[in-house]
């Protein structure tokens, strides 16, 4: 009687059977699979649908998506509320923060482009603000193309009760969060306008919230004057504040602060957009 060897076999080179996967070798697999996603998206910071994100990483449909969900959950991708676009998401910022938290003023950023465009449309010093922990630094800087400028270099920290770059990111802080990190801030008073209590300040973030957009009319520096815009992602995060800043004497009439309200709100709406966000877009109010 013939064994099972002497099965007849179809004609042809036989194909070389892959090795079993072991449950180690499919998380490895569907690490590198996620990590490839991450890659995908990070060149793409206008956003991606599923069907482009699976072209771009040569992966099938049903894989990314379930690798997608995995992420969002984690907030390493966020998606967007009415394009559904897929984007990186703020644990990815979270991460770098988190690496660069003992050298957060010497952090290497490329200058966005919208704030190059609203320096050469305002004229001004145009520069873009972070939380590092419990302090607001600036990030990047577009210098005044005047030769009498504000003084902002990349890594100062900006007082959380007087300058508006500050304000901005409290404000969309939860308000327990907020009121520790003003008590435990020391209230300097840098000129007669600046606010010196933790109820000042609470009650202009209620201010900023509402319009959308927070101003510093001589309350950092005497005869200076600035307004900020905050920068969010995909799902309304405020992860950034964009201001312009300049000497009073250039931004002294309704006209000049009107324009370069206008100027900065279509710079961080440009921004806040490349990087997901779909929300409206405050009204002016009174500034």
């Amino acid at each position: 009687m013939a064994d099972g060897s002497d099965r007849a076999r179809p004609d042809g080179p036989q194909q070389p059977v892959p090795p079993a996967k072991d449950a180690r070798g499919g998380m490895t697999q569907s690490l590198d699979r996620a990590l490839r996603l991450l890659i995908v998206l990070g060149e793409h910071p206008e956003g991606m649908s599923l069907s482009e994100i699976a072209r771009g990483a040569e992966l099938p449909l049903a894989t990314v998506h379930r690798l997608l969900a995995t992420l969002r959950r984690r907030r390493f991708v966020a998606q967007g509320p009415s394009t559904h676009a897929y984007f990186l998401g703020p644990a990815i910022s979270d991460l770098w923060e988190s690496s660069h938290r003992q050298d957060a003023g010497q952090r290497l950023m490329i200058v966005p482009r919208e704030m190059v465009q609203a320096r050469d449309e305002i004229g001004e010093t145009v520069f873009l603000s972070e939380f590092q922990g419990t302090q607001v630094r600036c990030q990047a800087l577009v210098p005044s193309r005047h030769s009498l400028q504000l003084y902002v270099r990349t890594g100062q920290t900006m007082p959380l009760n007087a300058a508006a770059a500050a304000r901005i990111l409290l404000a969309w802080q939860d308000e327990a969060r907020a009121v520790d990190l003003l008590q435990r801030t020391e209230m300097t008073v840098f000129t007669a306008q600046t606010p010196k209590t933790v109820a000042e300040v609470l009650d202009r973030l209620r201010l900023v919230r509402s319009r959308g957009f927070d101003t510093c009319d001589s309350e950092l520096d005497d005869h200076a004057w600035a307004v900020a815009f905050p920068v969010r992602q995909a799902l309304g995060e405020v992860v950034a504040s964009v201001t312009i800043a300049g000497p009073e004497h250039r931004l002294q009439t309704r006209a000049s602060r009107d324009h370069a309200t206008a100027a900065l709100r279509r710079a961080a709406e440009s921004m806040s957009l490349r990087l997901g966000w779909t929300g409206a877009v405050a009204s002016d109010g009174e500034n």
